[in-house]
C-alpha cells in the first residue's frame, strides 16, 4: 500500500535490511516481544543549518519501551483511541483546562513481513508512527531533562496519547461533538496528548510529524520544570489583586507564550531543525514566523504596527526560542550536535525549575497587579503591554539569576537583543554586570 504522505520527498528504507524475529512472535495476542515497525521518523543527521527541514525517513524502527502491540502501551505510557475532550480553555496547542473521558484500546491493522510490522492503512500507520515518537522521547527523558524515567513515572499518573478524540461541547444542558483536524495538543496537568484528525493538504500529517510531537512533549517538560509537576487551577475565591495565587502563572499571557517558545526549542533539540511546520503546511507567512532561527521581528517591534508577526503568543514564543538558540550558539555549542543540544536542554530544565519556584514564592520577584481577565480566572488572548512587559522582565530576571555563572553574559546579550528594554528592563539586568 502507498500511503498519501509518501508522495512527498521522503527516504524509504528497504524492509529486507531490517529482518528480525519471526512472524509468529508478534502474531500472538498481546505479544510482549521486541517490536520493529515501519514508521515515519527523521534522520539522525541534523540538517546543515537549523532553518532547513530535517530529512524524513520511512522504514523500520525499533520501539524501546513499548512491547505490547495489542495495547500500544508501556509502563507510564499508553495509547487511547477515540473518546471525548471537553475543552474549558486553551491557548495555542496547550489545553489549559479540559477533561477527557471514554476512549478504547487502539485497533491497529497490520501484517508482518520479515519480522517487521507493516500498517495496512493510514490510520494504523499514524498510530504506529506517533507512538514511536513518544516511545523515543520518553526513552530519552533523562538525557533531555536530567529526570530519570523511574522518577518521572513515580511523580504522577501515566501519560496518555489520545488518537482522534472528539471535542465535547456543552451548552445549556445540550451536548454536541465535533472533530478538529490538522493539529495536536497537550492537556496541561493531565499528562495527556491529543492527536486530532489529519487536515486537508498536509504534506507530513501533523499528528505524525516528529517536530510537532516533540513540541507537544516540550509542554510536558515545561510543566515538569517551571510548574514543578504541579499545574494549578485558578479559583476566584483565592484571587488577589497582586502577587501570586494558585493558577495565576498558568493563566498569564507571557508565561503561556514562553511555554510555546520552550516547546519549539525542545523540537529543535530533538530534530536539529527550527523549521517546525513547513513540512506539514508548506512555506507560508505563518510557518516562516515559527521558524525561529530566521525571524527578524523582536519583542519591541510587536507593538510598532505593521503586524511583523500575527501569531500572538506564538510570536512571543518564537522570540524566546530565538533567545535560547542565540545563547546556545554564543556558548560555543554546535547546532548539529544532538548530545550538546540535549545537555543544554538539561541546563534549561534546571533554570526553569528554579525560576518557577522563585516566581511562585513571590518574595524577591513580586508579580504586579492582575489584569481584568486573570482576576476572574480567564485567559487573555492578546498582548497588553500594561501587564506583560513587567511580568516578562520579572521572568527574565529570575531566569538569569537562576542560570550558571558561565551562562549569564550570553543570556544577558540574547535577552537584551531580542526583548529590548520593554521586555527586559534595565532594572531586570542587575545580573548582567
Amino acid at each position: 500500500m502507498v500511503f498519501n504522505f509518501l508522495k512527498t520527498n521522503i527516504v524509504v528504507i528497504s524492509l529486507l535490511a531490517f529482518a528480525v524475529g519471526c512472524d509468529s512472535d508478534l502474531q500472538q495476542a498481546g505479544a510482549t516481544n521486541e517490536i520493529v515497525a515501519d514508521v515515519l521518523s527523521v534522520s539522525d543527521l541534523a540538517p546543515e543549518s537549523p532553518e532547513q527541514l530535517p530529512q524524513y525517513v520511512f522504514g523500520p524502527k525499533k520501539f524501546e519501551l513499548i512491547k505490547n502491540i495489542s495495547s500500544m502501551s508501556a509502563p507510564g505510557l499508553r495509547l487511547i483511541q477515540g473518546g471525548d475532550i471537553e475543552i474549558l480553555s486553551r491557548a495555542g496547542s496547550l489545553i489549559t483546562s479540559g477533561f477527557f473521558s471514554g476512549g478504547s484500546t487502539p485497533f491497529i491493522d497490520y501484517s508482518i513481513q520479515s519480522g517487521v510490522v507493516r500498517a495496512k492503512d493510514d490510520r494504523s500507520l499514524a498510530m504506529l508512527s506517533a507512538m514511536f515518537h513518544f516511545d523515543s522521547l520518553f526513552d530519552s527523558i533523562e538525557r533531555l531533562s536530567g529526570v530519570s524515567r523511574t522518577a518521572l513515572l513515580n511523580s504522577g499518573q501515566e501519560f496518555q496519547v489520545i488518537y482522534q478524540p472528539s471535542i465535547l461541547i456543552k451548552d445549556e444542558g445540550d451536548e454536541s461533538r465535533r472533530y478538529e483536524s490538522g493539529n495536536a495538543a497537550y492537556i496541561a496537568g493531565a499528562r495527556q496528548f491529543a492527536l486530532y484528525k489529519s487536515g486537508v493538504g498536509e504534506d507530513i500529517p501533523v499528528i505524525i510529524n516528529p517536530q510537532v510531537v516533540a513540541h507537544e512533549f516540550g509542554h510536558a517538560i515545561f510543566e515538569l520544570s517551571f510548574f514543578q509537576n504541579s499545574y494549578q487551577a485558578c479559583e476566584r475565591s483565592k484571587v488577589s489583586d497582586e502577587g501570586v495565587f494558585p493558577g495565576r502563572l498558568e493563566l498569564e499571557y507571557v508565561i503561556r507564550g514562553l511555554n510555546e517558545g520552550f516547546a519549539d526549542f525542545v523540537s529543535f533539540v530533538w530534530t536539529g531543525s527550527t523549521n517546525l511546520l513547513e513540512s506539514s503546511f508548506g512555506k507560508t507567512t505563518q510557518t516562516d514566523q515559527r521558524n525561529f532561527s530566521t525571524i527578524e521581528f523582536k519583542y519591541t517591534t510587536l507593538s510598532e504596527g505593521g503586524e511583523p508577526c500575527t501569531g500572538e503568543i506564538y510570536c512571543l514564543g518564537s522570540i524566546f526560542a530565538r533567545s535560547l538558540l542565540d545563547t546556545y550558539v554564543a556558548l560555543g555549542f554546535d547546532v548539529r550536535n544532538k548530545e550538546q543540544r540535549e545537555a543544554f536542554l538539561q541546563s534549561l530544565f534546571s533554570i526553569l525549575k528554579t525560576t518557577g519556584s522563585q516566581l511562585r514564592d513571590g518574595v524577591k520577584y513580586r508579580l504586579p497587579i492582575v489584569d481584568d481577565k486573570v482576576a476572574v480566572c480567564k485567559l487573555r488572548d492578546a498582548r497588553d503591554v500594561t501587564f506583560d512587559d513587567e511580568i516578562l522582565s520579572l521572568f527574565l530576571m529570575a531566569f538569569l539569576d537562576s542560570s550558571r555563572a558561565e551562562q549569564k553574559q550570553a543570556f544577558c546579550k540574547s535577552f537584551a537583543e531580542n526583548f529590548g528594554e520593554s521586555g527586559f528592563s534595565y532594572r531586570s539586568r542587575s545580573g548582567c554586570s
